[in-house]
């Protein structure tokens, strides 16, 4: 097992008016997460998640599960994740009090230049809601620094800006 720890989330989100890929040509991640309900601190929430990646071809890949500790600020926040194993993640998942599900696609941005000059591909996630929340498509992208984030030109497919409303934190979505 490869476990991972990260300590900054630095992203902006978007609905998304129109996807202009054929998705049936991408890969793609099968994810429930779980959330416990309230927070720590006023600061932090409690994800669980499961990820099953899938190829090109739709075939399954592999599977990850991930406990992570979130901070709640919309755009920059703390974020701790860490890699368990399949039991831990069952005996974990019995504290979630809501979850959602959702397919989602990584792609790369436009290129474009950075804050310091250089010429960057962001990754872009873009989450297809399953479920009580079928037909909520939402667009991520992720940055390196806060200035990158402020100065970056959402993409032409993209819709309205949904970074600072917090109905449209996962968290809030589930359910």
């Amino acid at each position: 097992m490869n476990n991972m720890l990260k300590n900054r989330e630095i992203e902006r989100k978007f609905l998304v008016k129109e996807i202009p890929y054929d998705l049936s040509k991408f890969g793609y991640m099968d994810i429930v997460q779980g959330y416990k309900d309230g927070t720590f601190d006023n600061e932090y929430v409690y994800r669980l998640r499961q990820v099953l990646y899938f190829t090109e071809e739709g075939i399954f890949d592999k599977i990850k599960y991930i406990q992570t500790i979130k901070g709640i600020s919309p755009k920059d926040r703390a974020e701790y994740e860490i890699e368990i194993d399949h039991d831990a993640f069952n005996t974990m998942w019995k504290f979630c009090d809501k979850s959602l599900s959702k397919k989602r696609y990584e792609f790369k941005t436009r290129e474009l230049e950075n804050s310091i000059g250089e010429r960057v591909r962001y990754t872009l996630e873009l989450d297809i809601y399953k479920h009580d929340l079928a037909g909520s498509i939402v667009a991520e992208v992720e940055f390196n620094s806060v200035e990158d984030c402020d100065s970056y030109s959402p993409e032409t497919w993209f819709g309205d800006e949904i970074t600072d409303k917090v109905e449209f934190s996962n968290y809030n979505m589930a359910k």
